[in-house]
C-alpha cells in the first residue's frame, strides 16, 4: 500500500510540473547598435508585455558585435530576435526562420559630414574616411548603393567600421572621418553640442526598420502567441509594430544577395532541443 502511495505522488508530481520548454525563458536576442543597458532599458516594455501575454518569462539579450550576433541569430542560439530587415530576410529564406512583425515607421538613412569641411557633393567624398556602424547594415548598403549610382566606388571610400551608431557620429565631430552613415532615429540621440556641427550632405533614402522574428523550431502555437502580443503591443499608447507584407519582404532581396556574399558558408539553424 505504501509503495502504491508513493507511486501515485510521484504521478500527481510529475503531472502538476510544467515542461523544461514550457517554464525557461523566452530568449530574445537584441541586434547591438546600442549598448547593452541602452537597449535592455528601451526593450523591457516590449519583454514585460511579452511576459503579460505569453504567460511565460521572457529575456533580452545580445551580442559584443555584429559579427557575433549575426552568427548566434543563424545558429539559432535565440528564440526572437530583433534585426536588421535584411538581416531578417536573410534568415527567413536560407534559416527558416519567421516574421512576426516590424517596427513602424521606416527610417531615414544620411550622410553627415562636419559643417567646418564644406563637402557639397558626393564626389567630394572620394579618397576620404566614412564612418559607419558596420558595412553590412542596411542603412551602409543603402549608403554604398546611393554613392555608386553618383560615381563614388567602393574602392574610392576608405571605411572606418566604428561598432555603434553614436561613435560614427563622434568619429565625424572629432575628425576621424569626413562623413558617417547614420539615421534620423541615430541623430535623434545626438548630443545638442555635436548635432550643431553636424551637416546633412545627402539624404540616401529610407529603410525598413528592426525586424522581429521567429526560430523555426518555435511551435507554431507559440509564434501565434508573439505575432497577437505584436499586435497589441503600444508605447505611449501608439501601436508601434506592423505586419510584415511579402511586398516588403521581396523588397530587400537585392540587399539581401549581396549580403550572402559577405557571409560565406554560415552554418544552417541548428537543429535545437529547445523546444522537445
Amino acid at each position: 500500500m505504501r509503495l502504491m502511495l508513493c507511486f501515485l505522488l510521484a504521478l500527481l508530481t510529475m503531472a502538476g510540473a510544467p515542461s523544461v520548454a514550457a517554464t525557461r525563458p523566452i530568449r530574445i536576442g537584441l541586434f547591438p547598435f546600442h549598448s547593452p543597458q541602452h537597449l535592455v532599458t528601451y526593450y523591457d516594455s516590449l519583454r514585460r508585455h511579452y511576459e503579460k501575454a505569453l504567460q511565460l518569462p521572457v529575456q533580452l539579450e545580445t551580442a559584443p558585435s555584429v559579427e557575433d550576433y549575426t552568427s548566434r541569430a543563424i545558429r539559432g542560439d535565440y528564440d526572437v530576435v530583433l534585426i536588421p530587415a535584411h538581416l531578417g530576410r536573410l534568415l527567413q529564406v536560407d534559416y527558416q526562420w519567421q516574421p512576426l512583425a516590424r517596427y513602424m515607421p521606416d527610417n531615414t538613412v544620411y550622410l553627415i559630414t562636419r559643417k567646418q569641411d564644406a563637402i557639397k557633393e558626393p564626389s567630394g567624398l572620394k579618397g576620404k574616411v566614412i564612418a559607419t556602424h558596420d558595412r553590412n547594415l542596411l542603412m551602409s548598403l543603402a549608403a554604398q548603393r546611393w554613392l555608386r549610382e553618383r560615381g563614388v566606388m567602393e574602392g574610392d571610400i576608405d571605411w572606418l567600421e566604428t561598432g555603434g551608431l553614436a561613435s560614427s557620429v563622434y568619429a565625424v565631430v572629432t575628425g576621424q572621418a569626413v562623413a558617417a552613415v547614420t539615421t534620423l532615429s541615430s541623430l535623434s540621440l545626438t548630443r545638442q553640442t555635436e548635432f550643431d556641427q553636424l551637416n546633412v550632405l545627402a539624404e540616401v533614402g529610407n529603410i525598413p526598420q528592426l525586424y522581429l522574428m521567429a526560430n523555426p523550431r518555435m511551435p507554431n502555437h507559440r509564434k501565434a502567441g508573439l505575432r497577437a502580443a505584436c499586435d497589441s503591443y503600444r508605447r505611449d499608447g501608439n501601436p508601434v509594430l506592423a505586419r510584415i507584407t511579402e511586398k516588403e519582404l521581396k523588397s530587400l532581396d537585392a540587399y539581401t544577395a549581396e549580403l550572402r556574399m559577405r557571409l560565406p558558408g554560415q552554418p544552417r539553424t541548428k537543429d535545437a532541443h529547445l523546444y522537445k
